[in-house]
């Protein structure tokens, strides 16, 4: 069992190493992970663990807006 989690891991880190800087970068943002000072392998990995986390994309301040105007309709 320990191996497959181990090849899951690796798989979504082969995933996010075909990803550039900024994509990443945006990944992280839109689920708040706190990226400092981080070079790209510090990047896929907390891209790794965010989605082992199920951390989904946190609504924008547009977006919410959007929502609740079209709620009041």
């Amino acid at each position: 069992m320990a191996s497959l989690d181990r090849e899951d891991a690796e798989n979504e880190e082969d995933n996010f190493k075909s990803w550039g800087v900024e994509k990443l970068k945006s990944y992280l943002l839109e689920r708040e992970v706190p990226i400092g000072n981080t070079n790209k392998q510090g990047l896929i990995n907390l891209a790794v663990f965010a989605r082992k986390l199920g951390l989904k994309a946190v609504k924008s301040v547009r977006e919410s807006q959007r929502e609740v105007e079209s709620e009041r309709l």
